[in-house]
């Protein structure tokens, strides 16, 4: 059998294909051998054989096996009119790679891209990115020079979006093809990775757990434990009215500091600090 990521291969002139219908069923001469070879050998003959995309259809984004592919993630959510959000996509690892590409359709019929945020604008920024007036934003990363970094993050850009009419990001944004191959290179692997788009569906909060917080109950400053340091989470604290008294997010630091005495009043409240791998609860007594 030919391996299946040859583009072609050479073939002995002289073979007969047993099965014309199904030409690879039987594997294919590709040496022709002379044990020993005691004179020249003049006017063997091979024939090319292409055995990649012999009719144009390959998509060569479209990956071969599991391990080929590389997966964009969003969190899915739903959005009112008139809301504004901002959106991390995520990539595991992407600062470690040679480079990357994709191109992101959104609907404009039902989302504004206000502005585009960059978690490492050091390795990634302004100039990789280019907006079209047909909804698209095209991104193009080269790491040629092996550049890296401190703070890795699995975060790779952040959008910031207005809804115009209530949906939800499943059917507004998808993964374009028709311009740009979304792959990514490796530093030591010939071959690269296909990119897919995947959303995290965190309606009901099926990955949640508990935070841990530490003075509890607190007089003074309270620490949470961050399950989700170098990438961009979101930490909203409320209280039992469900008034919003700190929202932040950031790549916040493994150990998240909060002063009681300067931002919440004695009471009960509720913590949520969500990343694009779950979600996590926590409750905390600020006493007098």
């Amino acid at each position: 059998m030919l391996q299946s990521d040859y583009i072609g291969t050479a073939a002995d002139a002289t073979n007969a294909f047993p099965n014309p219908q199904n030409p690879f069923s039987t594997a294919v001469p590709e040496d022709i051998v002379f044990d020993p070879l005691v004179s020249n050998q003049l006017a063997q003959n091979f024939v090319g054989v292409k055995v990649g995309d012999v009719n144009g259809s390959t998509n060569p984004a479209i990956a071969r096996a599991v391990q080929d592919t590389l997966l964009l993630m969003l969190e899915n959510r739903h959005f009112q009119s008139g809301e504004t959000f901002a959106l991390p996509l995520y990539l595991d690892q992407w600062s470690r790679l040679e480079g990357l590409q994709f191109e992101l359709q959104i609907d404009s019929n039902l989302l504004e891209l206000e502005r585009v945020e960059f978690a490492q604008p050091e390795l990634l920024g302004a100039n990789h990115v280019a907006l079209k007036n047909t909804g698209k934003l095209a991104l193009s990363w080269d790491n040629a020079s092996l550049q890296s970094t401190k703070n890795e993050s699995n975060s790779l850009i952040i959008l910031h979006f207005r809804a115009k009419i209530a949906s939800e990001l499943r059917s507004a944004i998808s993964l374009s093809e028709s311009r740009l191959a979304p792959e990514a290179y490796h530093r030591e692997q010939e071959e690269g990775s296909a990119l897919a788009l995947h959303f995290n569906n965190t309606s009901g909060d099926a990955l949640n757990a508990a935070l841990t917080i530490a003075p509890n109950p607190s007089a003074g400053v309270f620490w949470i434990e961050n399950p989700f340091k170098n990438e961009v989470s979101t930490l909203k604290i409320w209280n039992l009215n469900g008034q919003t008294v700190l929202e932040q997010q950031a790549v916040l630091p493994g150990q998240i500091a909060v002063n009681a005495d300067k931002n919440l009043a004695p009471g009960v409240y509720c913590i949520r600090l969500q990343g694009f791998s779950g979600v996590f609860w926590g409750k905390v007594v600020v006493a007098d």
